[in-house]
């Protein structure tokens, strides 16, 4: 196991580290994956990545109503 791997790396660290890979789960993973992502996001990163996930969630937001509007 490497070091950035360990229990004892910050969440600030883990995503300093990993940006780029939770970045493309964020754009292009499943449901679970994008959650995971959103979560060590939040807990993790910076300004930007939480304005980021921010932007996410609304757009998953919109296209919610706009399927519960199709439903109906």
């Amino acid at each position: 196991m490497t070091e950035s791997n360990s229990p004892s790396s910050s969440p600030e660290e883990f995503v300093d580290e990993h940006r780029e890979e939770l970045m493309e789960i964020l754009l292009n993973g499943d449901r679970t994956l994008r959650a995971l992502a959103i979560a060590i996001l939040l807990e993790g990163g910076d300004d930007p990545d939480i304005d980021l996930v921010k932007r996410e969630l609304e757009l998953f937001e919109d296209l919610d109503e706009k399927v519960r509007e199709e439903l109906r």
